[in-house]
């Protein structure tokens, strides 16, 4: 098993991103207000503590709700991965149903 990096981590949250219609971007590309706004629906990874765990923009003014507990990269890799790679067979499922 591979040491897992914020970059391998950082990849698997913009897959999910993708995959759930996110937009990659953690903010839109415009101030409102003088303040940056916030993408909602947008994953990221939050680090506190020495730990690692996924979180979701709930609103424009960067509220966010935790999606998984504080965890160990590696772990958190996997956690993501795990998500991901569901949907995508889920994709998958219905082009093959539609086709």
């Amino acid at each position: 098993m591979n040491r897992k990096t914020i970059k391998d981590l950082e990849y698997q949250v913009k897959r999910l991103n993708v995959r759930m219609g996110a937009r990659v971007e953690k903010y839109l590309p415009y101030k409102k207000g003088g303040n940056l706004v916030s993408n909602v629906g947008h994953f990221y990874i939050g680090q506190a503590y020495g730990g690692y765990q996924l979180e979701k923009i709930v609103n424009e003014v960067g509220g966010c709700s935790d999606i998984t507990i504080r965890t160990t990269k590696t772990e958190l890799y996997y956690i993501i991965k795990g998500m991901a790679d569901i949907l995508d067979q889920k994709l998958w499922k219905e082009q093959g149903e539609a086709a």
